[in-house]
This record gives structure tokens, C-alpha cells and sequence, in this order.
């Protein structure tokens, strides 16, 4: 029974330790293992492709991340160079900003005080010598109202026959007639007061024997008018005493007697030395009244007629303009006088000339020569970062009207060829890229005046 067990060594022995297995167990075991590895290749591809997947979308998600920083930055860089630049328009504009010409120079209007223009005379020779005819019953019934029956007349158009046919206008009803076109509230009234003296200033400039005149307004009486009407009167300088135009507050409307009181004065002046009693420093006051009118932007609706006042006025001899300005109301001041003749034309050369010798030498009358001014104006440095390109656009401009009127023959070979050069530099040395203010508007201006100017003289 021993002899079948196996000896103390063989234990050792692994053939003994391995159990013996059926001859088809590997060929079993091998068909499981086909399964699992069949199920665990698709778990792996499954994985694998999971893995995949999972990279794909860390790629893309580090991808988009990079791409949406990029476009963060390039939209910081944008927006602060967006800013940047609203920054500098926006503090350029402070800079540039326009002024506009106009000035206001009409305040509060006054009581008047002065004159008693309600009521109307009483017993006038001109009523009298209708009434004295017996045959006349209605106008005997008339006499109690014949204030009213004077205003009738006034505003029919009948009293300037009436005096045409008498021969004469008392003083009574002339300063009566008078006071009504300055100060009555009835436009008619005023209006037709204004053309009864207009009627009467004609007659007299083609018959001065026509009829006669107890009674003529003086000067103070012409100029009172204005200052109840609230004018301000400057002395020395526009600028200095009456207000620029800047808003709407406090806006005072000039009364509506004034259109029939500049009607009145450009018939006066019509007339010429028939009736025009004032010396010639008051007719250059009267002047540079006018030209205050064509500063204020509430006479734009009458211009023409302040422009037939102005012509009339500069028939008179003798008259100047002393009254000076040095920003853009002098370009308004010196373009009002249209150049419709040589008188004219040469009065806004003068006009300019003027101007440009008080910008550069701080006088009111100085006689420079044409030389002295011209090179003031070229010794300007336009390369200067503090250079005033409004001043300089407001001397160009004075100086082509200026010199659009007739020059010195012994000066105006050198003037005009100091002109030239001086043109040239502007459009030359002012880049089309210079931001200054007003930098591009004297560039273009002397491009434009350069082109005008004759090669021969220039």
C-alpha cells in the first residue's frame, strides 16, 4: 500500500504539484479567451476613442481660450485707441471751436422822458387855412377833433399835399411828425411819418425853394432816438463794451421805429448838403453806428436796406472810419461794404488797411507804409507750436481786400511781390496734416489766393 504513494522527494518534484488536465481543457479555456479579448477590444477602442475625444475638445477648449484672449486684446488695444483718439478730437474741438461773428448792440430801451410825441399840436397854421373857408361846413365840425384829423391826414398821405400846396411846415407839426416816426407803438403811424419825411427831404434835394421849413431835426434829436431805443455806444472798441453773441438769454428785440428811423437817416443823407446839417465827425459816428447794425445778427432780415443807407452815407466826403476791431467781426465789419463802385472799393481797402495797422502796431490812425504792415504780417513763424492761426486767417484776409484796392505805384511792385512769397510760404510750410486750429483754413485760403495773384507780379 506504500508502493502507491509517492516517495518523501517527489513531493519536490512540480510535475507532481501540476494537476493534470483534460486534453481539451486548452482548447476551452482558449474559445473564453476569444470572448473576453473580442469584449475587451472594443472596451479598449471604446476608451480609446474617448481619449480621443477628450483631447480633441482639451485641444479645442485651449484653442478657443487662446483665440477669444487674442481677441480680448485686440479689442482692449482698439478700444483704448478709440479712446485715445475721442480724447484728442474732443480736446481739439475745445480748442477749435469757431467763433461766430455778431455782436449785440442793443440793451434795455429807455423812457422817453425827453419829448411829448402823444399829442398832437393844436391850432396849426396848415389846419387854419382850411378852416377859414366858410364853404368848408364839414371840416368846421372837424376843428375839436383836429388832432385825429391830423393823424387821418398823416397816414393818407394828404398832409404832405397839404404842405406842398401852403408852402411851408411850422415847427409844430414838422416836430410832431417827427416824433412819431421815432417813437409811436401805430406802425402805421410811424411808417407813414417816416414817408412823409422821406417825401420832404426828396422835394428838396430837386426844389430846394419848393416850401419852407420852420423846423429841422438836429443831430442830438437823431441820436437821442437811438439811445432810448437802448444802442450802445462804443468809444474805442467794439469788443470791449458790447457783448459777443454767445446765447439766447436776455435777448432784447430792437424796437420796430428803428427800421423807419435808418430810412429817415439814408434820406438825409440823400440829400447832401441840402439838409445835411451834422459835421463831418458826427456823420463818421453815424458810420460806425451802421456798422454795429451789420454786426448784430438781428439785422440780417434787413441788410438791404443798411446797405442803401451805407452807400448814401459814403457820398459824403470826408467821412473815416475810426473804429477798430481784431477777431472775426473785423472780416464782417470790412465785407458789409460791397464794391459796387471804386468809391466803395476803395473804402474797404482803406477800411482793412486800417484794421491790419491797429493789429500790428496798437494805434487807431498811424500812417505806415503798405511795406511796414505786410512785412509785420510775413514775420509771423508758422512752424511755432504757439502760433495763432486765427489771427493769422483773420490778417489774411484783411490784407486781400486790402490790397485789392489801389496801391502806391512806388510801393506796389514790392508789396505785391511780398504778397506772393508770403503765399507761397502758407501753402507750402502748413502741411494738409497740421491739426492746429485754423491751420488748414489759412492753408487753404492762401492756396486759393496764391492762384489769384499774377505771376508777373508776384
Amino acid at each position: 500500500m506504500y508502493a502507491d504513494k509517492p516517495l518523501d522527494f517527489e513531493f519536490e518534484d512540480p510535475l507532481f504539484l501540476t494537476p493534470i488536465r483534460p486534453p481539451n481543457a486548452a482548447k476551452r479555456r482558449k474559445v473564453i479567451d476569444l470572448d473576453d479579448l473580442l469584449t475587451d477590444h472594443y472596451e479598449e477602442k471604446h476608451k480609446s476613442a474617448e481619449r480621443i475625444r477628450k483631447r480633441d475638445a482639451l485641444i479645442n477648449c485651449s484653442f478657443d481660450k487662446d483665440e477669444d484672449y487674442h481677441q480680448t486684446k485686440r479689442e482692449r488695444v482698439v478700444s483704448k485707441l478709440v479712446d485715445d483718439c475721442h480724447e484728442k478730437v474732443h480736446a481739439m474741438g475745445n480748442e477749435i471751436e469757431i467763433p461766430l461773428w455778431g455782436l449785440r448792440v442793443f440793451g434795455c430801451q429807455k423812457q422817453k422822458t425827453q419829448v411829448n410825441f402823444i399829442e398832437p399840436p393844436h391850432n396849426c397854421k396848415l389846419l387854419k387855412t382850411l378852416f377859414q373857408d366858410k364853404d368848408n361846413g364839414i371840416l368846421k365840425l372837424s376843428i375839436e377833433k383836429e388832432g385825429d384829423f391830423l393823424e387821418g391826414l398823416l397816414k393818407n398821405g394828404w398832409l404832405y399835399n397839404l404842405v406842398r400846396a401852403c408852402g411851408y411846415l411850422e415847427e409844430s407839426v414838422a416836430s410832431w411828425i417827427f416824433n412819431q416816426l421815432l417813437y409811436s407803438s401805430n406802425e402805421e403811424l410811424h411808417s407813414s411819418a417816416c414817408d412823409f419825411w422821406c417825401s420832404i427831404l426828396s422835394s428838396n434835394k430837386v426844389n430846394p425853394h419848393l416850401f419852407r421849413l420852420d423846423w429841422f431835426p438836429k443831430y442830438s434829436e437823431i441820436k437821442y432816438a437811438l439811445e432810448v431805443y437802448g444802442y450802445i455806444y462804443v468809444r474805442d472798441n467794439y469788443s470791449s463794451s458790447v457783448k459777443l453773441i454767445q446765447d439766447d438769454s436776455g435777448f432784447v428785440s430792437p424796437p420796430l421805429n428803428l427800421k423807419s428811423w435808418i430810412k429817415f437817416v439814408s434820406a438825409l443823407f440823400q440829400t447832401g448838403k441840402t439838409w445835411l446839417s451834422i459835421s463831418t465827425s458826427e456823420a463818421e459816428e453815424l458810420l460806425s453806428i451802421f456798422f454795429g447794425f451789420f454786426l448784430d445778427r438781428q439785422f440780417q432780415d434787413i441788410t438791404f436796406l443798411l446797405v442803401e443807407c451805407l452807400r448814401s452815407m459814403l457820398s459824403l466826403n470826408g467821412v473815416q472810419v475810426c473804429r477798430i476791431l481784431s477777431d472775426l467781426n473785423a472780416l464782417r465789419f470790412v465785407e458789409c461794404i460791397s464794391q459796387v463802385d471804386v468809391r466803395s472799393k476803395n473804402l474797404r481797402s482803406e477800411l482793412a488797411f486800417q484794421i491790419l495797422t491797429q493789429c500790428f502796431f496798437n494805434q487807431h490812425v498811424v500812417k505806415r507804409k503798405p511795406k511796414e504792415v505786410l512785412k509785420s504780417l510775413t514775420s509771423v513763424n508758422l512752424k511755432d507750436e504757439n502760433c495763432d492761426f486765427l489771427k493769422l486767417y483773420i490778417h489774411l484776409v484783411l490784407a486781400d481786400n486790402w490790397l485789392c484796392g489801389n496801391l502806391p505805384l512806388e510801393d506796389k511792385t514790392i508789396v505785391l511781390e511780398m504778397w506772393g512769397k508770403y503765399l507761397r510760404s502758407c501753402s507750402n510750410k502748413i502741411t494738409s496734416t497740421d491739426w492746429r486750429p485754423y491751420a488748414s483754413k489759412v492753408r487753404n485760403r492762401a492756396s486759393y489766393l496764391l492762384q489769384t495773384v499774377n505771376p508777373t507780379e508776384s
